[in-house]
């Protein structure tokens, strides 16, 4: 099971109007350091509810025997597209919600 962090939606959105297993497919598939990821719904009870995900990347040691640091790059920017794309708020937003 992969450890999943908490992120709020965009005021007015919901994640069930999203469709997240092809967002997931659009933003995390075909990334070879991109192991295995998890995403559930959190009902919150007041008609609001957060997006709960986490993901799992293969072991940095032997993915850069086979890869260059690009592809690095290239999963971290695939994963905030994904939270973005089902959130609506970027990562200075969700930064700010820790805050």
């Amino acid at each position: 099971m992969v450890e999943t962090s908490e992120y709020k939606m965009r005021p007015g959105e919901y994640v069930e109007d999203k469709n997240i297993e092809s967002l997931a497919e659009k933003h995390l598939e075909g990334n070879p350091i991109i192991n295995d990821y998890e995403w559930r719904v959190i009902d919150n009870g007041d008609k609001k509810n957060t997006f709960g995900f986490g993901i799992e990347y293969v072991d940095p040691t032997e993915a850069l025997e086979e890869h260059d640091t690009e592809v690095f790059d290239d999963a971290i920017s695939r994963t905030n597209d994904f939270v973005e794309a089902v959130t609506g708020r970027d990562a200075k937003m969700r930064a700010d919600d820790m805050d």
